[in-house]
Parts: C-alpha cells; sequence; structure tokens
C-alpha cells in the first residue's frame, strides 16, 4: 500500500507495517480522549467490479462530542482474492466539512 500525507509520501510494503501506520495515526488521539469517529462528508466512485475509491471527510471526537481533529482522506481500493484491498491512502488535515472544498485547500 502506498501512503501520502504532511508526514509520509512513501510505501508501506508489509502488514506489519501497515499495522504500525495505524498504530501511529491513532496513537495522538489516545491523551485527549478519542472515543469515535463522525464521518462529515463522503464520496463512493466504482471503477468497475475490481476497483474503486472513497473519499471522506473524519471527525474525530472525544466522548462529549468535542472535536479533535479532522482529516480529508482519499482511499484507493481493488478487489483480491482476499477481498476488497486499500491500496493507496491520501490524507490531510482540514476544518472543511464539504470534500469539495477540503481537496481546494490541500
Amino acid at each position: 500500500m502506498h501512503a501520502a500525507s504532511m508526514h509520509m509520501n512513501e510505501w508501506v510494503p508489509t502488514e506489519k507495517a501497515v499495522l504500525g501506520l495505524l498504530s501511529a495515526n491513532h496513537k495522538p488521539l489516545q491523551s485527549p480522549g478519542f472515543m469515535h469517529t463522525n464521518v462529515i462528508d463522503r464520496r463512493t466512485v466504482v471503477n468497475n467490479n475490481n476497483a474503486a475509491s472513497v473519499d471522506a471527510i473524519s471527525s474525530r471526537c472525544r466522548h462529549d462530542q468535542m472535536e479533535i481533529e479532522r482529516v480529508a482522506a482519499h482511499f484507493e481500493t481493488n478487489c483480491t482474492n482476499n477481498g476488497w484491498r486499500v491500496i493507496d491512502l491520501a490524507s490531510a488535515p482540514t476544518t472543511k466539512s464539504s470534500l469539495e472544498e477540503a481537496w481546494r485547500e490541500s
């Protein structure tokens, strides 16, 4: 999988590396009391039976609904023999509530 963000632009070649990336992304959310994610805007495009993309703005919140961070993310997915897999991820912090505005600012 390839990952591109404000902090990295590189291939994440193994399952262990992908899990490490997920852990690194969630670690800063633990101390402010992360409880859940609200999806503010989303879009899915099905390219064919084996490929699709998903865009979403995620608001990560504490138990009292206070927002910790807001991120716009784009995922490219492919269908494999083992099910759907994310093959590419691009993300950017945002203050916007629509994908159109979020990607324009990035």
